[in-house]
């Protein structure tokens, strides 16, 4: 259950560091959220609402595939596996 939590904190750490590099696509996503909510960012969101987010939705999909949320989990383990592979590097 942590593993996803851990996949959204670090998509969204990703996501506002890539916002905050280019303020002239943040700009664009706030612009799209206002037209959408009618100027009221208090709004609740429709399925419609969420549809009608072409740019925010492409920023998100560029954002994945800049900055994916892990490429690797690794795991330590307990107590000594032998391996049957030989290792790439000595």
């Amino acid at each position: 259950m942590l593993l996803p939590l851990f996949f959204l904190h670090d998509f969204q750490i990703s996501t506002f560091e890539l916002l905050a590099d280019h303020p002239d696509v943040l700009a664009k996503v706030r612009e799209e959220q206002y037209r959408i909510r009618d100027n009221d960012v208090d709004a609740p969101l429709t399925l419609e609402m969420v549809d009608s987010m072409t740019y925010t939705r492409a920023m998100v999909k560029e954002a994945l595939r800049l900055l994916p949320p892990v490429i690797m989990v690794s795991l330590i383990s307990s107590r000594f596996v032998p391996s049957v592979y030989q290792p790439l590097f000595r």
